[in-house]
């Protein structure tokens, strides 16, 4: 019997049995025309922060601390020049004013040194406000805090006995001729604005002390400097029984300006 050969068939199952299987990847699809795809770029890795001290608040500067000022009394003691040299204190208290125990003030006639704001220290008799010699305006312009400065009045007889008046605190008030060296010192020290100004206040000065030689006070006197420009003629000035300076001129009320003073003290 002759062979056979197998069927074609029967083959086929072997050979696909020896033959691997390969799969082929289909084809990339191409990219939509007009849509481009943008690569994403790296993300870049963030580095580590420095850690800054915080900051210390600026400091104000503290302020300097401001010098005290001298007193007042310090500043009046001594007064120097350019070269260095020491003057003496303008307008100084030589012979400060005792007020009586148990008085408010000096009494009637009392003749005493009296400074107003913006003249020099001169002679004045005090006057009580009762006196009926006083002008209603001199009155009316006593200051409201007369008691407690212990305000006086004071009458001054100036340049052809015109008289003046001001009301005066006792802190601008010295004894007049409580020595011939006091008085010296004071018309000496103080400030003058003129020749003319100096010679008015000696002239009173010189008058004060004659009047008090006429009612039995004895006076101490000191030589002056400029004796001989003083006129002879000068009336002397007079006082009433009880004591105050009493001249024959007009009375002008006077808020704050004395006789005869017509400068800066």
């Amino acid at each position: 019997m002759a062979d056979t050969a197998p069927p074609a068939d029967a083959a086929a199952p072997d050979a696909a049995a020896a033959a691997p299987a390969t799969k082929t990847k289909a084809p990339a699809k191409a990219p939509a025309k007009g849509k481009s795809k943008k690569a994403a770029a790296p993300k870049e890795a963030k580095q580590p922060t420095r850690s800054r001290p915080p900051r210390e608040p600026k400091k104000k500067p503290e302020p300097e601390a401001a010098a005290a000022p001298e007193p007042v009394a310090a500043k009046r003691t001594a007064r120097t020049t350019r070269n260095g040299a020491v003057k003496p204190p303008r307008n100084p208290i030589i012979a400060p004013i005792k007020i009586p125990k148990g008085r408010k003030g000096l009494p009637q006639g009392t003749i005493v040194w009296a400074k107003m704001p913006g003249f020099p220290w001169y002679p004045g008799a005090v006057f009580a406000e009762n006196d009926g010699t006083i002008p209603t305006k001199v009155k009316s312009q006593k200051p409201d805090n007369a008691a407690k400065d212990k305000v006086h009045l004071i009458r001054f007889t100036g340049e052809k006995n015109r008289v003046t008046w001001g009301w005066i605190p006792a802190g601008q008030l010295q004894t007049f001729n409580e020595s011939a060296d006091a008085d010296a010192k004071i018309l000496k020290n103080q400030r003058y604005k003129s020749a003319k100004e100096r010679r008015e206040v000696r002239i009173a000065h010189r008058k004060a002390l004659e009047a008090l030689e006429k009612d039995g006070v004895k006076v101490t006197k000191a030589p002056t400097d400029d004796e001989d420009d003083d006129k002879e003629d000068e009336e002397p000035m007079d006082t009433a029984e009880d004591g105050a300076a009493k001249t024959n001129g007009d009375a002008t009320a006077m808020e704050q300006d004395p006789p005869a003073a017509s400068s800066d003290a």
